[in-house]
């Protein structure tokens, strides 16, 4: 019940909460691409991931959409040339302003009951911090595969820098890399 009552919500404001977050990514010194994307297409951008999330919350809030649908998005955006830090961050301020709007317009939910903000907040973090797994997924998955297919690295290499803690710190040259963190 409270899953479509939140859509509902969501459904109704969609147009002033993907306002508020274009201006929030137009202000941000961290989106550098998005910043250059033209007004509509901003818009479009963030209206269709609210548009995704009705139409997750009304169809069941199923886990494998979640996967699907940001999954898609990371291969987009690397072919787009967008970093992962800027499109996580993309998807955190739509999280932001959501909750912020219904932390201040808590009569829309229909129970006072603190229950129903556990299970708002539990949904909420469920959609966007598995949106956001899923994007990096996609997103490394993408940038594995061009790396392997450029032939600069043996699949030993490739291995050694991808597997999990590969990167001891001593063996990292801090000059070699460089990292622009949100």
């Amino acid at each position: 019940m409270i899953s479509n009552e939140l859509a509902a919500i969501i459904k109704n404001e969609i147009n002033s909460l993907t306002k508020k977050w274009a201006e929030e990514i137009k202000k941000s010194d961290y989106m550098d691409r998005y910043r250059n994307l033209d007004n509509d297409e901003l818009f479009h951008r963030g209206e269709t991931l609210y548009l995704n999330m009705i139409s997750w919350l009304e169809e069941g809030a199923s886990n494998v959409e979640i996967e699907g649908y940001f999954h898609g998005i990371g291969i987009e955006r690397i072919k787009e040339g967008f970093s992962l830090t800027e499109i996580n961050y993309a998807i955190y301020l739509l999280k932001v302003i959501l909750n912020d709007y219904l932390a201040t317009n808590k009569e829309l939910i229909s129970s006072t009951d603190s229950s129903n903000a556990f299970e708002i907040n539990a949904i909420l973090n469920n959609y966007f911090d598995l949106g956001i797994f899923f994007v990096t997924r996609g997103y490394s998955q993408e940038l594995f595969s061009r790396i392997e297919r450029s032939n600069k690295f043996s699949k030993e290499e490739l291995k050694q820098i991808i597997s999990k803690s590969a990167l001891e710190e001593e063996d990292a040259d801090s000059e070699e890399f460089v990292w622009r963190h949100v």
